[in-house]
């Protein structure tokens, strides 16, 4: 075998050196804003609502007028899932995205996003009446402040999204505690 000439090693070194420098990868990974996430608000809601209907299905025969009652309560529970936990948990990923594009440096990916977010929270304060929109209004004006700052490709944009990644997990896990009991409201 012949030997590799000193001059060619260099020259193959070199070139190795050039390709991996030339590999782009970012130095950091993408972390998300919240590593702890759940969907136990959810499989409540959904047991509560199980469990109000088992019991309507027991009561028909012997207690008619208590059925009414439990279904009832079972379609608050849906339309609570519906109309806020749902849409909250689906804001609250289109977040964690805008902020993974947002670090991978695709701005209009973030923003359109957030846009998104801002139109899912819109809809929540509208189905919510003024119940809601008190409580809507906070991510809302996140949603705008991380919108410019996105826009205007400033520095603390990836904090402002994080805040309201972090804003909107707080408030899918405690809407039992924001919303009032007859929450929503009856057609």
């Amino acid at each position: 075998m012949a030997r590799t000439s000193h001059a060619t090693q260099l020259l193959i070194l070199g070139t190795l050196l050039l390709v991996a420098s030339g590999c782009k990868q970012p130095d950091e990974r993408w972390e998300p804003p919240l590593e702890e996430t759940s969907t136990r608000v959810i499989q409540s809601r959904v047991e509560e609502a199980l469990q109000l209907v088992r019991k309507a299905q027991g009561e028909i025969r012997s207690n008619p007028e208590q059925v009414e009652e439990s279904l009832n309560g079972a379609v608050r529970d849906m339309e609570r899932l519906s109309k806020y936990h749902l849409p909250l948990l689906e804001a609250r990923e289109r977040t964690y995205n805008a902020h993974r594009f947002l670090y991978y440096r695709e701005r209009q990916r973030a923003i359109t996003e957030l846009e998104a977010v801002e139109d899912i929270l819109d809809r929540v304060a509208a189905t919510g009446g003024t119940a809601l929109q008190p409580a809507m209004k906070e991510p809302l004006d996140l949603v705008s402040e991380a919108k410019a700052a996105v826009m205007g490709d400033s520095e603390n944009a990836p904090d402002l999204v994080k805040s309201l990644a972090i804003k909107l997990n707080f408030m899918a896990l405690k809407g039992r505690l924001a919303l009032p009991d007859d929450w929503p409201p009856s057609k």
